[in-house]
């Protein structure tokens, strides 16, 4: 860690190292995204460390703590979850609820956040029907939310309601790869279909995209006094 820039390093380290989590009650913000984001962090490591020709008894570690996010897998929702430092998972559990665990989204987001073990993922879901059935989910989930833990809507937030393509959130990049997820699982016709959905919605300069487009530059830079009436859909939110 930075002795004055918090936004370096890895806030929670000593807890990480220790119990391969950051625990949800010991004051650290947004500790499930920072034990799946360090997860990665260390699968990268150790693949360096590989290339390097490091001596294995240096770098098996890192291949381990590459596994550190199956410590916040909730088998019960089939979601990451926040856990306490005594193995507890936290309660109440929202998994529409955005921050607080998460950064800048919630457990629907950051559950699919293991880039570099999806096996291990589709494993601890039951298989690939279960694992399927969740990703439909993403979709199906209509897009409301809990905005409590930062007291207004983020742009995050809204972007995603806009889209109006259920949990799915774009804005923020730990989802962006869940489409590609139906190739892996052994459903790629569905990773074509909402594959296109994004495409056609974000990248394409239709009218209404650049709409959109002008909507959420807007929304970065604070104006909130946007024309909802054009929207079709009312913002909603979903209290813990």
């Amino acid at each position: 860690m930075h002795p004055k820039v918090g936004s370096t390093g890895r806030l929670g380290h000593e807890y990480y190292n220790k119990l391969g989590y950051v625990p949800y009650n010991v004051g650290i913000n947004e500790n499930a995204a920072r034990t799946l984001e360090y997860a990665y962090d260390d699968w990268c490591i150790y693949q360096l460390g590989k290339a390097l020709k490091k001596p294995k008894k240096e770098i098996e570690i890192f291949a381990k703590r590459a596994m550190n996010y199956k410590n916040l897998y909730d088998p019960e929702h089939k979601l990451m979850r926040g856990k306490n430092e005594d193995g507890t998972f936290q309660s109440p559990f929202n998994p529409l609820k955005w921050g607080d665990a998460f950064t800048e989204g919630n457990s629907w987001h950051y559950t699919w956040s293991v880039f570099h073990d999806p096996q291990g993922l589709i494993d601890l879901m039951g298989g690939r029907k279960e694992f399927i059935t969740m990703l439909d989910s993403v979709f199906a989930v209509p897009p409301v939310f809990d905005d409590s833990y930062y007291g207004q809507v983020i742009h995050e937030i809204r972007e995603m309601q806009i889209m109006n393509m259920g949990q799915y959130a774009h804005g923020n990049q730990p989802i962006q790869h869940m489409l590609y997820l139906y190739n892996y699982s052994g459903q790629p016709w569905k990773a074509q279909h909402w594959i296109r959905e994004v495409m056609d919605k974000l990248y394409t300069p239709n009218p209404e995209v650049i709409a959109v487009t002008k909507i959420t530059d807007r929304l970065r830079h604070g104006m909130y006094f946007l024309l909802w009436d054009s929207i079709p859909f009312a913002p909603e939110r979903i209290s813990t």
